[in-house]
This record gives C-alpha cells, sequence and structure tokens, in this order.
C-alpha cells in the first residue's frame, strides 16, 4: 500500500475552476454593486417623495387648526346669538298682556 502524497502539479482542470470561480465573484460583484447603486438611487428618490409630502402634510395640518379656529369663532358666535334671542324672547314674553 502506498502512502498519500501531494504533488504541486497544477491541470488544466484545476485551472478551469480558477478561472470559472474569479468569473464568477466578479460578475456577482458586478452584480452587487449595481443594485446597490440601483437602491441609493432609489432611495434618494423616495426622499424627495417623502419631503414632498411632508410638506403637504403639514400644509394640511395648518390649514385644519384654522378650520377649527373658524369653527370655534362660529361656535362662540351662535352662542351669543343664541342667548340674545332668549333675551328677546324672555323681553317679548314678559311684555305681553
Amino acid at each position: 500500500m502506498t502512502a498519500p502524497g501531494f504533488k504541486w502539479e497544477v491541470s488544466v482542470g484545476a485551472l478551469l475552476q480558477i478561472a470559472v470561480m474569479i468569473a464568477t465573484v466578479a460578475i456577482a460583484f458586478t452584480t452587487l454593486d449595481a443594485r446597490a447603486q440601483n437602491n441609493a438611487e432609489k432611495i434618494r428618490t423616495l426622499e424627495g417623495v417623502s419631503s414632498v409630502q411632508e410638506t403637504r402634510l403639514r400644509q394640511l395640518e395648518t390649514q385644519k387648526a384654522r378650520d377649527d379656529e373658524r369653527m370655534s369663532n362660529i361656535l362662540a358666535l351662535l352662542g351669543r346669538i343664541d342667548a340674545r334671542l332668549e333675551r328677546i324672547e324672555r323681553a317679548e314674553g314678559g311684555a305681553r298682556p
């Protein structure tokens, strides 16, 4: 029985495997780099959209606050009108025989 040994020989099959491995790594790196750049571009686009939506949201919040203030003023005015009508009705009710 012969003992196992190690020889420093390079075969054509080993060279092909090394070449295929290098090509695979290069293709994978290029693909991942392209995806990363594409994702970065999409993120920049979404940030722009987000800032536009944020601006619109702030405008709507401001408009709602103004509408709430107007509604509050209208309700206060209606309360004063109602109080005046009650005083008028009481005054007319007491003046009639």
